[in-house]
Formats: structure tokens, C-alpha cells, sequence
């Protein structure tokens, strides 16, 4: 089903006004010193410069390492239980900087993950969810993932 976008005026905000983000990485935990979270469209799409994506970010670190997840969800993604395995409207992404060596994981590299979409509420500007991911390959698990937003 087609859903015209929403309105610019009435739905773009680009700062959280209250949340909370979780998350364990290979059993330790993610500690969130900034979070991000927004309604917004991705002009750098060619194909389709209107499409409306949910964005939550956040910043911290885990251990001795900085970390940064970010989620970007299609706003027309529906609530329940989704495979992050070739999800052509969620990414997700994961980085870690130790001793000045930056690393990026993508969701298109993942071994496995689900999202469990709670609430996606351009009306409310509420975002809540659940979400786990892991690359055996390289020993990286991240576990008991959860946010929820009310965006501003």
C-alpha cells in the first residue's frame, strides 16, 4: 500500500527529546553518551529522492572502545519481527574505534539479526523497538538491543 509522505512541517524533527537506547556487545555492555533519533527524508537516494527513513544513532562506548549504532528504518516499514539478512527497508550499521583504528560493519555483511518493530509513529514521532545482530566470522554478537524515542 502507497502512503503519500507525510507533511515536511509536520513530521521532520531532528533531535530527541527523551529516549532510551541498550545494547550488549559480545556480552559487554553499550554505555550511551548521545542519541539521535529523526524522521527524514534521503535526498541521496537517486531513485527516490522522497523516501521518508527513521534514523536512531547512537554514541558510546563499549569497554575502552568507542562505538556508534546507527538504524536506519523505512517509515513505511511495518511493526513486527523482521530478518536484518538482505532487508531492503532496514540497515543497520556498527563501529568501533580502537587505538585510532576505525572499524564499519553493515547489516549487508551481518550472519544473522532481527528487529522487532514496537512503534513507528509519524503522527507521535515515536520510534520503539528490539534488535540483535551477529558476525560469527569475526567473534562480534550484539545482544539484548533496544530503543525506544519520542523524537522532537
Amino acid at each position: 500500500m502507497h502512503r503519500p509522505p507525510p507533511s515536511p512541517l509536520r513530521c521532520v524533527h531532528t533531535a530527541v527529546h527523551e529516549g532510551r537506547f541498550a545494547a550488549s556487545i559480545n556480552t559487554q555492555p553499550f554505555k550511551t553518551s548521545s542519541l539521535t533519533g529523526r524522521l527524514t527524508l534521503r535526498s541521496e537516494l537517486e531513485r527516490a529522492p522522497a523516501q521518508w527513513i527513521w534514523q536512531v544513532i547512537a554514541d558510546g562506548k563499549v569497554g575502552n572502545r568507542r562505538a556508534t549504532l546507527g538504524l536506519f528504518l523505512d517509515r513505511d516499514l511495518e511493526p513486527g519481527d523482521h530478518d536484518l539478512i538482505d532487508h531492503e527497508q532496514i540497515k543497520v550499521i556498527y563501529n568501533e574505534t580502537l587505538h585510532r583504528k576505525n572499524t564499519v560493519y553493515h547489516s549487508a555483511h551481518f550472519q544473522g539479526g532481527r528487529l522487532v518493530l514496537l512503534e513507528g509513529s509519524p503522527c507521535t514521532l515515536r520510534i520503539r523497538g528490539l534488535f540483535s545482530f551477529n558476525m560469527s566470522s569475526i567473534n562480534l554478537d550484539v545482544t539484548d538491543g533496544a530503543f525506544d524515542l519520542y523524537c522532537r
